[in-house]
């Protein structure tokens, strides 16, 4: 299992860096302004719905497919709830939810701002470094497997 998230990895690195600063599966171009259904395309083919649609609907399936929220809330959160607890189980959850939400939207705000902000070499320079962090990542995966 740890080499597979370790070839995940690897293939995040390579999309990353080959990607041209769009949402991987969203490449379509989008209208030149809100409201604008009818003008031609950007030249840059980014931003939109369509982007922000495709990002959130590939965040949603690697969250859904990481097996490792559930293995949480079975092994660890019962025993703060005691057995038979399910209205304690359902705040607990909630509570986490709420603190996700909170924790990921200040992410996803930021990297709104930094893509925002990084344009030409900037934004290729924060591409690299990602996929850079991404590889690593991968490598020290397979260096522990091993």
């Amino acid at each position: 299992m740890t080499l597979l998230g370790a070839a995940y990895l690897c293939w995040l690195a390579v999309d990353t860096a080959r990607g041209d600063g769009s949402v991987s599966g969203a490449r379509t171009a989008a209208p030149a302004a809100v409201g604008d259904e009818d003008a031609p395309p950007r030249a840059d083919g980014g931003g939109g719905a369509g982007t922000a649609a495709a990002g959130f609907r590939r965040g949603l399936l690697t969250n859904v497919a990481n097996p490792k929220v559930a293995l949480f809330f079975l092994a660890f959160l019962p025993g703060f709830a005691g057995e038979g607890e399910t209205a304690t189980m359902v705040a607990l959850g909630a509570v986490y939810a709420l603190l996700t939400v909170a924790y990921l939207g200040a992410v996803g705000a930021l990297a709104g701002r930094i893509g925002a902000l990084s344009t030409g070499r900037t934004a290729r320079a924060v591409r690299l470094a990602s996929a850079g962090v991404l590889l690593a990542l991968s490598a020290a995966l397979v260096v522990r497997a091993v």
